[in-house]
């Protein structure tokens, strides 16, 4: 529960079995290219001691997705014969997969989760996740993940990736001290694509914030460069205001 979490969501972009594979491939291969330790995913499995270990040249990653993928209780458009998904199928409830460094990493398992597809539905229904150990433990081998200048890239990267509508960075610790809300808004970094956002950076209520533009006209906001922690008033404080002026802003669904 101690973890940090790096999500970027999305609220309705359907697609086809086929887009959600090739798109989750192409996304897999730039995080190998990012970090080592993205060599190590696995597909998790849907029962104990049932993980796939992913190819390094992703040659099973198309098999495990047209399976695993979709929902086994949803109904899907254009199925096979078979009324499983085709890969010409799309439907409500989307796609998702989860992936995880299983044990292969020192002192803590990396977690990557995409999501998407899905219409109708609530907000982080679509969306993606990378989830880390936080910087207490101390057996986690990769340093670069409490790095603040490597996860504002990794960060962007996903941003430039997948065009998401916002975005953060943060831990369940962290966000609980914040608002006890269960819709998490704000975190360490913060992105929001809306334009609108540029202009928070004027905000008197903001002004010990870190505001940058995004290559696609977004706003990414920082709380600065100290990692986050439940127990540091200030960030906290912070990041409450900065909660409330995107909620009250119509910048972000809470």
């Amino acid at each position: 529960m101690n973890e940090f979490t790096m999500g970027i969501y999305w609220y309705e972009r359907q697609l086809t079995l086929r887009q959600y594979a090739d798109i989750s491939q192409a996304f897999i291969k730039q995080l190998k290219e990012i970090h080592p330790v993205f060599q190590f995913l696995e597909w998790v499995g849907d029962r104990p001691n049932n993980a796939v270990k992913l190819a390094s040249d992703l040659d099973n990653l198309e098999g495990l997705i047209y399976t695993h993928a979709p929902s086994k209780e949803a109904i899907y458009q254009k199925p096979d014969k078979d009324r499983t998904a085709s890969w010409d199928s799309f439907g409500v409830a989307g796609f998702d997969m989860r992936y995880s460094t299983g044990k292969a990493v020192p002192g803590g398992r990396m977690s990557v989760w995409i999501g998407a597809g899905r219409t109708g539905m609530p907000r982080f229904a679509n969306g993606v996740t990378i989830n880390f150990p936080s910087r207490e433990n101390a057996d986690f081998t990769c340093k670069e993940f409490f790095d603040y200048d490597f996860l504002k890239r990794l960060l962007l990267h996903l941003i430039a990736f997948w065009k998401p509508e916002d975005g953060r960075l943060t831990s369940y610790p962290f966000s609980e001290a914040v608002s006890t809300s269960m819709v998490v808004v704000v975190g360490w970094l913060t992105y929001v694509r809306d334009p609108r956002a540029t202009a928070l950076r004027n905000s008197p209520q903001l002004k010990n914030l870190i505001f940058e533009t995004t290559p696609d006209g977004g706003t990414l906001i920082s709380l600065g460069r100290t990692p986050i922690a439940p127990d540091n008033a200030e960030q906290v404080e912070q990041a409450r205001r900065l909660r409330q002026v995107l909620i009250d802003k119509g910048l972000v669904k809470s």
